[in-house]
């Protein structure tokens, strides 16, 4: 009785370390739009995120990162500008992100994508 117990508390500890590491080592592609509607008030940005290099993204252009893990936070600097945001990345699916939308204040300034 003992050994099973062992055996099941094993398989038990097992299975949550793959869960855990399926979540947390999942990567994501994100998609950085600087595109304005006026193209005029388009601005240089620089994107960070934890563990990352710095992404500079010219004006009117788009990025990709790679990101991994489901929650994050990323910092958005630019001209006299710096605000840190807090991002749940969705299980298999890629976001992109709208800075329009996002200086904005829009609701909706991300969306997600499928993978597949």
């Amino acid at each position: 009785m003992k050994r099973n117990l062992k055996i099941l508390f094993f398989i038990f500890i097992l299975i949550f370390s793959i869960g855990f590491l399926y979540i947390n080592g999942q990567e994501h592609t994100v998609i950085i739009n600087n595109k304005f509607q006026n193209k005029k008030l388009s601005e240089k940005i620089e994107i960070i995120f934890p563990n990352e290099k710095p992404k500079k993204i010219n004006p009117n252009k788009k990025a990709i990162m790679d990101i991994k893990g489901y929650k994050t936070t990323f910092i958005l600097k630019k001209k006299n500008f710096e605000k840190k945001y807090n991002l749940s990345l969705p299980l298999n699916k890629s976001i992109e992100i709208d800075i329009e939308k996002l200086l904005n204040k829009n609701e909706k300034w991300y969306k997600e994508i499928s993978l597949y």
